[in-house]
């Protein structure tokens, strides 16, 4: 077979191994390329940082009206907010001295204590009938306003009760503050103290019914007045107003209704008389006397001195004997 010849078909030979063609290189990744993807994912993203601030917008919106709300009393009635056109500070001179501090009478309030007889009020032919109650050491709940607040805070209150009531023509709120002491009872009366002029509304501050609903909301909304009596750490407030008025420029009597209110300080009378009969079974007197049986002239309560002397001047002893200097 010459060389020019080819294989015979099926014929055993050796075939050439074809040229191989060049390998292709993959273009690698530059550091370019993968900024531009990142770029394109933070491009991607850019539409939620808008989003997060509207959201965090919305939070502290959401926030400040929870703060109004807390900050002003619960719901948005007049009677929240609302504070009495005349109002009057007292002061109980034997509850001052009997019960001028809160570890003197550390014994919490309770619902039948102060409830209990307190169901319905009357002065003369006036009789309030008790329409709502609350009794609790959450304090903050029965003021408004920041000054009435910083007051109440300052006063270290651990109770307060409230009662609202309505008569024939009449309604009223009662309320006992139980305070630090009769400092703490003045300081929060004096907070309560209607604020006059443009910053009445910013700056003042007085009691939140127990119930702000009709008829209740209608306080302060026409002539009302109230009191508020210091009875050593405990601090009673009323209010009252006419159900019909509706301009606090048309004054009006309001007398009988208060002096029918009145009658919600039961249990701090109770808890006076209580206080005194425990300092007389005690040996310690309340006028003029210490709580070691001395007076307040250095003599005890038989009429011999502390150091065993009579008090007629003659310098004897109790045993009759006399002493240096004394009458033989």
């Amino acid at each position: 077979m010459s060389s020019t010849e080819s294989p015979v078909s099926g014929a055993p030979g050796r075939r050439r191994k074809p040229a191989e063609s060049p390998t292709e290189e993959r273009p690698s990744r530059s550091r370019g390329s993968r900024r531009r993807r990142s770029g394109g994912r933070a491009g991607k993203r850019g539409p939620l940082v808008p989003v997060l601030i509207g959201v965090l917008a919305l939070a502290v919106v959401a926030l400040g009206v929870v703060l109004v709300m807390e900050f002003t009393g619960s719901g948005g009635s007049e009677a929240a907010t609302a504070a009495p056109t005349r109002y009057e500070v007292y002061e109980t001179g034997e509850a001052v001295e009997l019960l001028d501090d809160r570890e003197a009478d550390p014994r919490p309030l309770n619902e039948n204590e102060v409830f209990a007889d307190s169901a319905e009020l009357s002065s003369g032919d006036l009789v309030f009938a008790l329409e709502s109650q609350s009794l609790t050491d959450n304090c903050a709940e029965a003021v408004w306003g920041p000054r009435a607040l910083a007051a109440l805070e300052s006063a270290e209150c651990s109770q307060v009760a409230r009662g609202g009531y309505v008569a024939d023509g009449y309604i009223g709120v009662a309320a006992i503050f139980k305070l630090r002491d009769t400092e703490a009872s003045q300081t929060l009366a004096e907070g309560l103290a209607p604020v006059e002029g443009e910053e009445a509304g910013s700056e003042g501050g007085f009691l939140v019914p127990p119930s702000t609903e009709a008829p209740f909301d209608a306080l302060g909304a026409g002539y009302s007045s109230a009191t508020a009596t210091v009875n050593g750490h405990y601090l009673v407030v009323l209010w009252t107003q006419s159900e019909d008025s509706t301009s606090a420029e048309e004054t009006e009597n309001l007398e009988t209704p208060l002096i029918a209110l009145n009658g919600f300080d039961m249990p701090v009378y109770y808890r006076l008389t209580e206080r005194e009969a425990f300092l007389e079974n005690t040996g310690a007197a309340t006028e003029g006397t210490t709580t070691d049986g001395t007076t307040t002239d250095g003599t005890t309560t038989d009429g011999t001195t502390t150091d065993g002397t009579t008090t007629d001047g003659t310098g004897g002893v109790v045993d009759g004997t006399a002493d240096q200097g004394g009458i033989g």
